[in-house]
C-alpha cells in the first residue's frame, strides 16, 4: 500500500501537464476503483509552432481544421472522472503560478454548468480534493487512511517515447 503522502508534489512553478499527472495520479489512489478517470488531449501538441511564415500557418490551419472535424473541442476540461452510475465529472487543469482560463474554457464551463454538468478547475491536490469533496465524491482519503494505488503495467517504448503506465 501507497500512503497519499506519496503523491507526487506539485512545485508552485509546475507545467500544466505535470499538474493533470499529480492529479490522475491523486485521483486514481483515492477514489474506489469502480471509478474511472481519464485525460482529454484537446491541446496543439504534434504541431511545432517555429514560426510565424506562411508555411507554417498553413500547417497550423490544417491540423486545427482535422481536429475540429474530427469533433475536437476548443475549452473542453482535461480531465474526466467518471462514477459508476454513469455520472461524469470535469476537470480542468491549471498549473499553480499563472494559470487562468481562456475565453473559451469560460464559454465551455458555462454552457456545461447551464445544463447541470459538474466542472471544476483544479491547480493543485487541495484544490482537487475540495472540489471532490463539494461534488460528494467517496474519497478513501476522508481520515487519512492508507489507499492502494492501482497496478500498472509498462506498455513498450515506441519510437523513443517513454513507456505509456496502463491500468489493469
Amino acid at each position: 500500500m501507497r500512503r497519499l503522502s506519496s503523491v507526487r508534489s506539485i512545485a508552485p512553478d509546475a507545467l500544466e501537464r505535470t499538474v493533470q499527472v499529480a492529479l490522475v495520479e491523486y485521483l486514481r489512489m483515492v477514489l474506489p476503483r469502480e471509478w474511472m478517470t481519464f485525460a482529454i488531449k484537446n491541446e496543439y501538441g504534434g504541431v511545432k509552432a517555429k514560426g510565424n511564415s506562411p508555411q507554417e500557418q498553413g500547417k497550423r490551419a490544417r491540423f486545427f481544421a482535422k481536429r475540429k472535424a474530427e469533433g475536437v473541442v476548443t475549452g473542453w476540461p482535461d480531465l474526466g472522472i467518471v462514477s459508476p452510475g454513469g455520472v461524469v465529472y470535469w476537470v480542468e487543469t491549471k498549473r499553480p503560478k499563472g494559470g487562468v482560463l481562456s475565453t473559451a474554457q469560460q464559454d465551455v464551463h458555462q454552457h456545461m454548468t447551464t445544463y447541470g454538468i459538474r466542472v471544476g478547475v483544479a491547480n493543485s491536490i487541495e484544490s482537487l480534493r475540495g472540489l471532490c469533496q463539494e461534488w460528494g465524491l467517496p474519497l478513501r482519503d476522508a481520515e487519512g487512511q492508507p489507499v492502494e494505488l492501482a497496478r500498472v503495467r509498462k506498455a513498450p517504448k515506441r519510437n523513443g517515447l517513454p513507456a505509456d503506465e496502463v491500468l489493469f
